[in-house]
């Protein structure tokens, strides 16, 4: 009864969530499975930001940026933030279905590079398990749907292979597969490189919450937190 009612309370949250990105549609998906912090942190995300702009205001940004987009699923937030500050952005979807869908809606803008693979701490092959709204090869189900072999490509050798020097904003949000990107980011002293974080962590990873801690505490020696709301959204600028 009590859960029920607290859905009910909801339904004006859950109206903006439909109209969303994906990664955010999902938690309306999972909102019965959520502990009760969790419902009062994604309440308090939308209570502070009821239109949804707070994930596309990056003042810093000018049409000269550079932007990675990590899990772009339909795209969505890459056209936000393209129709904000026309940046380059640079999308990286491993699901084909999806890559398939932001390159047709891009085709004609060639400030939007959309690349069919992850980015990752090394090359590699994994299958995935595809979700409308959280396909991931970290958190599987079985039997729980379609699966695609899917290609992750070295975050190091990427940046090498296209002379990038500086990311003026990097968004995550790859169901926790962010983890082992940002410990490797961390290992090797390569959050400098990116001047603002936006990052989903995903609490399903074991030991998630002092993975996150630790991460944070990296995060905390070169960048500030411009907003956090544990496994809903976090963002870290220099």
């Amino acid at each position: 009864m009590f859960m029920h009612s607290l859905i009910d309370l909801m339904k004006p949250l859950i109206n903006i969530l439909e109209k969303s990105e994906g990664a955010l549609r999902k938690l309306k998906k999972g909102l019965q499975r959520k502990s009760d912090k969790q419902f009062g942190t994604l309440e308090q995300w939308f209570r502070d930001d009821p239109h949804g702009l707070r994930r596309s205001d990056f003042p810093h940004l000018t049409e000269d940026s550079v932007v990675f987009d990590l899990g772009g699923y339909e795209g969505q937030w890459t056209s936000d933030l393209y129709a904000r500050y026309g940046c380059h952005v640079y999308v990286f979807e491993p699901v084909s279905e999806y890559a398939s869908l932001i390159r047709k809606r891009f085709k004609n803008n060639d400030k939007i590079h959309v690349f069919d693979f992850g980015l990752a701490p090394s090359d590699a092959d994994v299958t995935i398990e595809i979700n409308e709204f959280a396909s991931s090869f970290v958190n599987t189900r079985k039997g729980g749907g379609n699966s695609e072999l899917i290609h992750l490509r070295s975050f190091s050798a990427f940046l090498d292979e296209n002379s990038i020097t500086k990311i003026d904003l990097m968004k995550i949000n790859i169901e926790g597969a962010e983890f082992e990107l940002l410990e490797h980011m961390m290992a090797n002293g390569l959050f400098p490189l990116v001047e603002a974080f936006l990052i989903q962590f995903h609490d399903f990873v074991n030991g998630a919450t002092t993975r996150v801690a630790r991460i944070e505490e990296a995060l905390s020696k070169t960048h500030h937190s411009l907003f956090n709301y544990p496994f809903v959204w976090s963002c870290w600028k220099q």
